[in-house]
This record gives structure tokens, C-alpha cells and sequence, in this order.
């Protein structure tokens, strides 16, 4: 049951501005992103069994269920073609006083909207960083 609601996923297309689909899926505190169905699916298959493969080694020590985790995941051939650790876009949002909602739009599932203002943000962090630099 606590594997279950830990490692439940979310999956939602939305049309991106090329016409394209985009595929997410929310896991934990990160939105990975796909440009496919089929690679969507195959994470998510590769995922569940390497989440019951650690589970299952639960009763070895921390390090090597760590040791565990990293081989299984890097053995995953499916890998998103973008993810956003949500923390760490709530603080960029913070930093420059974006008038936006970002839980309410992680409660909506909007992560098309969560992708652009990840965008939105990296282009503000950009133009500090230039402005930093025209300043030294």
C-alpha cells in the first residue's frame, strides 16, 4: 500500500507550441518529461520494477540500497528529455517575485504551465548571470 501512494504516477499530454506532444509524469518532487507515449510507458514499467527490486533489498543496509537504486536506474534506457525539480523552480519563482501559484498548478496537473515558467525563470537567471558579469 505505501508503495502504492509513494510511487503513484501521473501521466498527461498537452500540445506544445511545434505541434508536438509532450509526455509527464510527476514523480516525487520532480515533472519528467518525454516526447513520447511509448517512452512514458517504458519508464514508468522500468520504474515499478526497479522500486520492487529496492523494496525487496529493504533489508540490506542504506548504502548498498543506494548502490542498488543507481544501477537500476542507470540501467534504464529510457530517459526523460527534461525533468524540473519542483523545489528548486519554487525557489527560482520566489527569487524574482513571480506573480504565479506554482502548487496550485502542481495540485491542477498543469505542467505544461510548470515547463514555461520553468523557461520563463531560466531566462531571468540568464540575464542576472549576463548582468553579473557586465558588472565585475
Amino acid at each position: 500500500m505505501l508503495l502504492d501512494l509513494m510511487f503513484h504516477h501521473h501521466r498527461y499530454d498537452a500540445d506544445s507550441g511545434a505541434g508536438k506532444k509532450k509526455w509527464y509524469i510527476r514523480r516525487k518532487k520532480r515533472v519528467l518529461v518525454f516526447a513520447t507515449a511509448q517512452d512514458a510507458d517504458a519508464f514508468i514499467a522500468a520504474d515499478e520494477l526497479a522500486e520492487q527490486a529496492i523494496a525487496q533489498a529493504q533489508k540490506t543496509s542504506r548504502r548498498a540500497r543506494k548502490r542498488l537504486r543507481e544501477r537500476v536506474y542507470s540501467a534504464n534506457p529510457v530517459h526523460p528529455i527534461e525533468s524540473v525539480d519542483i523545489d528548486q523552480l519554487g525557489a527560482l519563482v520566489d527569487r524574482y517575485q513571480m506573480a504565479i501559484d506554482l502548487p496550485a498548478l502542481i495540485v491542477q496537473q498543469d505542467y505544461e504551465r510548470v515547463m514555461q515558467i520553468m523557461a520563463l525563470a531560466m531566462q531571468m537567471q540568464d540575464e542576472d548571470d549576463i548582468e553579473m558579469l557586465l558588472l565585475c
